[in-house]
């Protein structure tokens, strides 16, 4: 199993000054991606993968997060295709949210959590969705996130859009 590497940030719509998105991109257990101080009850992050990859498990270091959601795309989709990789799962319950404890659990899924559709499928692209509908008066987030892949022969993204362009021309 070998862990899928990050490029790069596409996109946030909330961020910490210090615990920026960008910390997601780091193997640094000290970094960390959070709201900013008068957070939104949802956040989300859009990373992309520096290989096209099928993604067989995930680990990931809640930061007072009630529940995540995890979506995929490719780098020839539309912007707004995205598919299920993770349904929306509960994290921290609303007892935990409101008195902050247990916010800092790690939880692992393996294929048989995620969407069947979106297991064996290659992707370069990743949507984290976090919410904290119970505690709005304070930063949330992720300490990180793994992802994995049992798939060997990952795809450069470069070799992916040659091979697009190539079969647009035919």
């Amino acid at each position: 199993m070998s862990l899928i590497n990050f490029k790069k940030i596409l996109s946030c719509s909330d961020e910490d000054q210090v615990h920026s998105a960008k910390n997601l991109l780091k193997a640094d257990p000290a970094k960390k991606w959070l709201s900013s101080k008068k957070p939104e009850e949802r956040i989300t992050c859009t990373i992309e993968f520096d290989k096209l990859s099928c993604i067989s498990s995930i680990d990931i270091g809640n930061n007072g997060c009630a529940f995540i959601e995890l979506l995929v795309s490719r780098l020839s989709s539309k912007t707004d295709d995205w598919t299920v990789l993770l349904p929306s799962t509960l994290l921290m319950t609303p007892k935990e949210s409101r008195t902050n404890t247990n916010n800092q659990q790690a939880r692992s899924f393996k294929a048989l959590h995620l969407n069947p559709k979106s297991v064996n499928e290659k992707w370069v692209r990743l949507k984290i969705i976090c919410e904290q509908k119970f505690a709005r008066n304070r930063p949330f987030g992720l300490n990180y996130i793994k992802l994995y892949s049992n798939d060997s022969e990952q795809i450069d993204i470069d070799d992916e859009d040659e091979t697009e362009t190539e079969q647009k021309k035919i």
